[in-house]
């Protein structure tokens, strides 16, 4: 998920496992009840039929993707934690 946000892709996707943590839902990408396939199908047939909004999806997407989720975000992160113990 985070490698297809980080191209710009905007993810459609089943609110399990950790993915809340990566997706704003509505903001970057969507979260759906699991097994929901109308959802899906209508949250891709949203984003197919708003070009403004696959745009302004994609740019947060890729955004939120390449801030909170980089390599060097990630080693400020375990530093901090070493810096702690």
């Amino acid at each position: 998920v985070l490698e297809c946000m980080s191209l710009g892709i905007v993810p459609v996707t089943s609110n399990i496992g950790g993915l809340s943590e990566i997706i704003i839902d509505k903001k970057n990408g969507f979260l759906i009840q699991n097994l929901d396939v109308l959802s899906f199908a209508n949250k891709v047939n949203h984003l197919l039929l708003n070009k403004e909004l696959l745009l302004n999806m994609s740019f947060f997407a890729k955004e939120s993707s390449v801030n909170k989720f980089s390599k060097l975000n990630f080693e400020n992160k375990l530093k901090e934690i070493f810096n702690v113990i």
